[in-house]
């Protein structure tokens, strides 16, 4: 008779059940200013198609999402974020391209964030199409269908003038159709102008012009000559009610005797005391006609020669201008309800946010500043 040992089997603790854990910021976001992402995301400010939209939102996060402001991506790289097809990638990145929603910096991209030169009535040049359809593979090729041939791209890449149309023939401009609404002067203008954006006008988009000016007047009180003129000024391609109101164009002039803001060194103060702790200002040529633009000018103005509470003329030179802001910020860099609030230069400049934000009564966010 031999021994044998029995084993038992003895039943293991249950595994605790483990924490579903979702995105986090810990590991790893995509920081982009307020202002550009709402210009991306606004079908008025960005009409473009969702295949171009994903593009975009792909360079975004090849871009800003490590810190670049450009770097060199594939289109096999856009092709496996977005899952589109390599082809349709090359074809939606020529068309923003064109559009200056994304330009080229030597063999980088990267987005422009100056959207107010934007333009969506812009096609790719035929000859990099052809050049651009050469370098796409031959298998891939076989796969998608003629360009243009589906009912969907003909809607959204159709313009108002036929595309095999001579080259001259697209650039001849009416002028003498709208005479009666804008001179022939201003139109003539602001024609010169689109050329040296390289982006000349078609009748259509001349004619699409000439009515947004004519509804800016309206809205805003000015003339269309006005609005058009201030477009050039602020080196638009197009004429946005908005932009213009965002500008200024709708404040008359009360006082001749304010100079005009010092924004760059107003920004470089900002600079100076809070750009470790809220962030730096935008360049200037960023700046320059935002909608915080304008309401910074619309502040520079209102305590122009005002009086604090103690009874002091706050300021009456661009000199003392500029000494007097930059205390403001200085003081709000002391302030823990500033630093701890959700406020950022991006909305300082509103009039109730700004007010609330000298008196240090904004209310804490108990988190980190966005």
């Amino acid at each position: 008779m031999t021994d044998t040992a029995q084993i038992f089997q003895f039943p293991s603790a249950p595994e605790a059940p483990r924490e579903k854990r979702g995105p986090q910021v810990e590991d790893g976001y995509t920081r982009i200013a307020n202002e550009l992402f709402e210009a991306v995301t606004n079908s008025h400010t960005c009409p473009i198609t969702l295949r171009q939209m994903r593009i975009v939102l792909s360079v975004i996060r090849k871009t800003y999402g490590f810190n670049k402001k450009t770097d060199r991506i594939s289109d096999g790289q856009l092709a496996a974020a977005t899952g589109i097809s390599r082809q349709n990638v090359n074809a939606a990145k020529r068309e923003l391209l064109a559009m200056n929603v994304l330009f080229t910096d030597g063999q980088k991209l990267g987005v422009n964030k100056a959207y107010a030169e934007w333009d969506f009535t812009a096609r790719p040049e035929k000859d990099n199409l052809k050049q651009t359809r050469d370098s796409v593979s031959k298998a891939e090729t076989k796969s998608v269908s003629k360009p243009g041939s589906h009912k969907r791209q003909k809607d959204t890449l159709s313009t108002d003038v036929e595309r095999e149309a001579p080259k001259t023939r697209r650039q001849r401009l009416d002028l003498n159709a709208f005479a009666d609404q804008v001179s022939i002067e201003t139109l003539q203008a602001f024609a010169d102008h689109r050329r040296a954006l390289r982006s000349p006008l078609t009748q259509r988009a001349l004619e699409l012009t000439v009515m947004s000016a004519t509804k800016a007047a309206i809205e805003l009180g000015i003339t269309a000559e006005q609005a058009i003129d201030e477009a050039i000024g602020a080196g638009w391609k197009t004429v946005r009610t908005d932009w213009l109101r965002n500008r200024g164009a709708d404040k008359p002039v009360t006082n001749p005797d304010v100079p005009a803001c010092p924004h760059g060194a107003i920004l470089a103060e900002w600079d100076r005391h809070l750009a470790a702790k809220k962030g730096r200002a935008p360049a200037p040529v960023d700046w320059e006609g935002t909608r915080m633009a304008g309401k910074l000018e619309a502040l520079w103005a209102k305590c122009w020669n005002a009086k604090n509470p103690s009874g002091a003329v706050r300021y009456d030179s661009v000199e003392s201008g500029v000494q007097w802001w930059s205390s403001v910020f200085k003081h709000l860099a002391g302030s823990r309800n500033f630093l701890q609030s959700d406020v950022t230069l991006s909305n300082l400049f509103n009039p109730d946010t700004f007010s609330l934000a000298v008196n240090g009564s904004l209310r804490e966010q108990g988190g980190a500043v966005r």
